[in-house]
């Protein structure tokens, strides 16, 4: 009698892998801070907005909510990035 395939390697068509957790953009203000003053591949200054991209970038990953409390806490926040944070956009009657 054959044994059933058990090797953990192997996941089943169903199950998807584990999602990347989302970028904690505020545990890396110091490095996008960097990023802003010219640590970063072109040598230059930057918005705090560029230097985002250019962090989302090297992560590899990108979170619209957890950009908008960055955003929020760095106090550039946009009007459109403070409604997102408090769930307004959804509301008809805005």
């Amino acid at each position: 009698m054959a044994e059933p395939n058990t090797n953990p390697q192997t996941i089943p068509e169903t199950q998807s892998p584990p999602a990347k957790p989302a970028p904690d953009y505020i545990a890396a203000l110091e490095d996008i801070r960097a990023i802003a003053q010219g640590v970063n591949d072109q040598h230059r200054t930057m918005t705090w907005r560029e230097a985002v991209d250019v962090w989302e970038q090297a992560q590899g990953a990108s979170d619209e909510r957890a950009r908008a409390a960055f955003f929020v806490h760095i106090g550039i926040a946009t009007t459109g990035e403070c409604l997102l944070l408090d769930g307004v956009e959804d509301d008809a009657s805005v």
